[in-house]
């Protein structure tokens, strides 16, 4: 049961349209149906979206800010970015 619905989940043409147009959205569809095949659905949402997380925090932008302190040396201080 659990493979006929992955597998209604998947469409090749749409595959190879994403990885045409988005390297990593297309490996993280692939990682999210090989898993869904192999440990049913529910893994598969649970890994689909820690993965959608994990790199959605890795691709946030910092930004580190170079000041003289009060006693004239070099402080380093982090400047959080909005998110997009």
């Amino acid at each position: 049961m659990v493979v006929t619905a992955v597998f209604g989940l998947i469409s090749p043409r749409e595959f190879t349209r994403l990885a045409r147009l988005d390297k990593v959205e297309f490996w993280l569809a692939a990682t999210t149906a090989a898993v869904g095949l192999t440990a049913g659905l529910l893994a598969a949402v649970s890994v689909g979206t820690t993965l959608v997380l994990v790199l959605r925090e890795l691709d946030r932008i910092r930004v580190i800010e170079v000041r003289r302190g009060p006693d004239g040396h070099p402080a380093r201080c982090c400047v959080p970015v909005a998110p997009n």
